[in-house]
């Protein structure tokens, strides 16, 4: 958690014989959400970062808060961005997701996240929103290990757990800092061979399988009121429906030939959705401040 505290300001006012104090002291307790990426070095794939780093990600990037977990190789971000890159020993290929996948775990775990949020580079996130929802859920699951996501996918090569589901790729995987430290309760060798061993299978079908398998338990995001789209937005239309009408907080976007183009497509229309909706508290604090 972050301890916020707002300074006591003491000062005094000529003219009066008394010494004012104008002060608020506010300890708010926020959730530190950590966003992680499975990336690679593909130009086409660069570029969408890039996208990350001009729209969603400012805030969390600036903070510390976002990561992108790539392969060893050439340099392919200008040293502004350089920071933003989590360099691994991983296969930048779909075999090396589950390398990526282990990585992501151990860095949001070593950040000591509340709340690790694992995307691909085709997601948008409305992080205000999704932190905002997280931040009620932190103490309801502070002791019990869960990730969050699209429940009810099939979890293959799990035999042990043959009742067990799987969360759905494209909407994210949200685990808390419970389910961190009980993935790595046994040590990063054990798990890292656990991962090593299903190279090839999708990343959140082996993160699933390894968290029940320790006790752990996955919850819907609908149960929670949490928002997500994990089916691709092939049109304006649909991110528009999407944004005002769902309210959903991660985004799946479509292939990557117009994926930027869509990415700040999208971010204006969150951005401007979030000023009506702040204007629309404004009004709402004034009357009723007005029936007072």
């Amino acid at each position: 958690m972050q301890v916020r505290l707002k300074l006591v300001l003491i000062f005094y006012l000529p003219g009066s014989f008394s010494l004012r104090v104008l002060s608020e002291i506010s300890r708010k307790q926020t959730p530190k959400v950590v966003y992680a990426v499975l990336a690679n070095r593909r130009e086409d794939y660069v570029n969408i970062l890039q996208t990350h780093f001009d729209t969603w990600a400012v805030q969390a990037l600036s903070e510390g808060r976002y990561f992108a977990t790539v392969g060893r190789g050439r340099s392919i971000l200008s040293d502004k961005y350089q920071s933003a890159l989590k360099e691994t020993s991983c296969d930048d290929s779909y075999h090396g997701l589950a390398c990526k996948e282990f990585e992501n775990l151990e860095e949001g775990l070593k950040r000591n996240a509340d709340w690790l949020v694992i995307l691909a580079e085709d997601n948008y996130v409305d992080t205000s929103g999704l932190e905002k929802t997280l931040a009620g859920l932190t103490e309801k699951y502070k002791t019990l290990p869960i990730a969050l996501g699209i429940k009810g996918c099939a979890l293959w090569e799990c035999p042990e757990l043959p009742d067990k589901v799987s969360i759905c790729g494209g909407g994210g995987f949200i685990l808390n800092y419970a389910a961190l430290s009980l993935l790595f309760k046994g040590g990063p060798e054990s798990l890292w061979t656990e991962y090593c061993e299903k190279a090839g299978l999708p990343n959140d079908v082996i993160t699933a399988c390894a968290l029940q398998r320790r006790g752990g338990e996955l919850v819907n995001n609908l149960a929670e009121s949490l928002v997500v789209h994990g089916n691709r937005l092939s049109t304006h239309e649909e991110m528009d429906h999407v944004i005002s009408d769902e309210q959903a907080v991660i985004l799946h976007m479509n292939d990557n030939r117009t994926l930027p183009e869509d990415m700040y497509y999208v971010n204006k229309h969150y951005t401007t959705f979030s000023r009506l909706d702040k204007s629309k508290q404004c009004k709402d604090e004034f009357s009723r401040r007005e029936e007072r």
